[in-house]
Formats: structure tokens, C-alpha cells, sequence
């Protein structure tokens, strides 16, 4: 059995074994932050210990919104690429790589989806099958109550998954979703290692933020620690129960759904008979399928798109949801496109 530095990385290999992705070229996605450092020099040790033949390539995406900083924060992860030997894959953007494509988000959204996007791009061009991010316990916790306050469905309290399929051929993972940030910072502490503090990561404007210094402290002083525990416990028994409803869509999707990269055509006919729950987790597949974006989609928006296949009637016209998704009936078709 590998003997790994820490407990953190024994439990880190543990969750993710190097047997299902040693032999792939990975890209990590590292902001300079805690969390993506963290991410960074566990999976570093992992692969080293292995003896991996895969690649492990760091990326960093500079959105140019910090100025100065942002350049700094760029140059501090090639460095640290560079000191563990790995190759480095910096981005600088110059404006909105996804533009009009996300028009209605808001700004935390639009980074996001800017991101991924050059995040993606990076990865084909390094042949990678899967991209990390550092997405820990913590940004679970937010992320459930953020989609709350927004007015989730039930599939939207299962929260951060730790795998989603990007493309036919890249998969995100995200290897520390199981720790916590405390458990983060204390590992970083025992090995000596630096990070760097972003600034916006307390920047009162983005949504985000107000849930993480204001809501969650005052819901832990006023009900404990467990918060946290009850709030994950939660995510994990939605995620449990989706993923079942899941697969209960499926022959729905097999035969009223055509989907390919950008168009989703739905046989109004023959959605219209299924269950209106069942019938919301196909739209959700097909939707993630042609490669339209979830983030901003919400309860309220799924029940709208299922309403257009089982009412009685087709809303005339050409509707856009989030993600620039048109959608538009054809004869006896509903068809959506971005």
C-alpha cells in the first residue's frame, strides 16, 4: 500500500484511485487560491507516488478584471507549475469569450461560464480527459443554499456533483469536494506551502460572498457547526434520489428526443404522455447532452420549458432561456437551439 505525506492525501487518493485516471493527461484548473493549491500539490504527490503515465498540466485563467494582481496571480502559479515540474497553460482574457451566448446571467455566472469555456479549450489542446477543479465541502454548503434562495427544484439541492461530462470526451472532477476548508488550510500549513488570497473572494457584490462571511456565520452561531453536516447530508440524499429519477427519464429521452451538439427536437406527442416529474429530468439531460449550460436555469424556468410540451398549447414566438437557448415550436415539434 502507498504511503502518502498526509492524512489529507490518503483520504484524497482514496476518494479518487489513481487506477481510474493515472494513465490520462489531466489539466487542474488553479486559481493561486487555497483550495486549487491545495488540489494541485495533493494530486502532484498522487500521481509522483504512483509513477503516472498520464500528464498533469496546471492551468490558470486570468479573467482581466484584477488588473495588476491578476497578472501577479498568473505568474505566481506558472511559477509554482515550474517548481514541481509540470507544465503550465496560462490565459489571459481581453473580454467575454461566451458574449452574448449567456446574456440574461449575472457577472459570477458569466466568469464561471468564461472559465469553462477556455478551460475546455485548453484540455483539447493538451489531449485531456479530465479536469480538475478545487471545489471543496465548503463551496458545496454555498452552493445548496444559493440555489434555495434561488428558487431550486429538488435535482438543483444535490449541489456541486463531484464528476460532470463536459464534452464526449473531458470529464470535470473535483477531488477535494469531500474536505473541508479548515482541512485545506491545515494541510497547506503542514507542508509550508503559500497561496494567494483573491481579493473578490470578499467583495460584498457578488451573491456568493453575502452567503459565505454573512449568512453561513449566522446560521452556525445560531444552530452549530451542524449546519454545515445537515446542509451536505442533504445534497448527497437529493443527488441519491436524481440520479434514480434519472434514470427513469431515460426511455423518455430515447423516444421523444433527438439531440445532437447545439439542437434539441422534442416530439410533443410523445413527451406529453409521461409523468411532468419524469418528463423535467429528460429536459435536463437532453439539455446537458446538446451542451446548453445549467447554472442559471431554474425551477421555475424547467416547469415553464415541460409546460410548452404537455399544455394544451405552445407559447407562439421564440422564447430565450439562459445560455442564448432559443426555443421554438416546428409543426408538432419543440425545438431548442442556441
Amino acid at each position: 500500500m502507498t504511503e502518502y505525506s498526509s492524512e489529507f492525501i490518503s483520504r484524497v487518493a482514496q476518494s479518487w484511485p489513481i487506477e481510474q485516471w493515472g494513465r490520462f493527461s489531466v489539466v487542474a484548473a488553479v486559481s493561486g487560491g487555497a483550495d486549487s493549491v491545495a488540489m494541485l500539490r495533493s494530486m502532484h504527490e498522487i500521481h509522483q507516488l504512483a509513477g503516472a503515465s498520464g500528464e498533469l498540466i496546471v492551468a490558470h485563467v486570468d479573467h482581466g478584471v484584477r488588473a495588476a494582481a491578476g497578472r501577479e496571480d498568473a505568474q505566481w502559479v506558472a511559477d509554482l507549475a515550474k517548481s514541481l515540474g509540470l507544465k503550465f497553460a496560462g490565459r489571459r482574457l481581453e473580454g467575454p469569450v461566451t458574449g452574448s451566448s449567456h446574456q440574461g446571467q449575472g457577472p459570477e455566472s458569466l466568469l464561471r461560464a468564461d472559465r469553462y469555456t477556455v478551460l475546455e479549450q485548453v484540455a483539447a489542446e493538451c489531449g485531456a480527459r479530465f479536469l480538475l477543479t478545487g471545489h471543496t465541502a465548503d463551496d458545496q454548503v454555498e452552493t445548496v443554499l444559493f440555489r434555495i434562495l434561488r428558487g431550486t427544484g429538488p435535482e438543483g439541492l444535490a449541489g456541486i456533483p463531484r464528476s460532470r461530462q463536459l464534452s464526449a470526451h473531458l470529464t470535470v472532477y473535483r477531488p477535494l469536494l469531500q474536505m473541508t476548508h479548515a482541512e485545506v488550510l491545515q494541510y497547506l500549513s503542514e507542508i509550508g506551502q503559500e497561496y494567494r488570497e483573491d481579493l473578490t473572494n470578499v467583495d460584498p457584490r457578488f451573491s456568493r460572498n453575502k452567503l459565505r462571511h454573512t449568512v453561513l456565520p449566522m446560521l452556525r452561531q445560531q444552530f452549530g457547526e451542524k449546519v454545515d453536516q445537515s446542509i451536505r447530508r442533504l445534497a448527497r440524499l437529493a443527488g441519491e434520489q436524481a440520479a434514480f429519477i434519472d434514470e427513469l427519464a431515460l426511455p423518455i429521452v430515447d423516444q421523444a428526443f433527438r439531440i445532437s451538439s447545439g439542437r434539441v427536437s422534442i416530439d410533443r406527442e410523445a413527451a406529453q404522455s409521461s409523468h411532468p416529474v419524469l418528463l423535467k429530468a429528460a429536459l435536463r439531460k437532453a439539455w446537458q447532452q446538446a451542451g446548453f449550460p445549467t447554472q442559471d436555469m431554474t425551477a421555475d424556468k424547467w416547469n415553464w420549458l415541460a409546460q410548452q410540451l404537455c399544455g394544451a398549447r405552445c407559447d407562439a414566438g421564440i422564447t430565450t432561456l439562459p445560455g442564448n437557448v432559443a426555443v421554438q415550436r416546428e409543426s408538432e415539434s419543440l425545438v431548442l437551439t442556441r
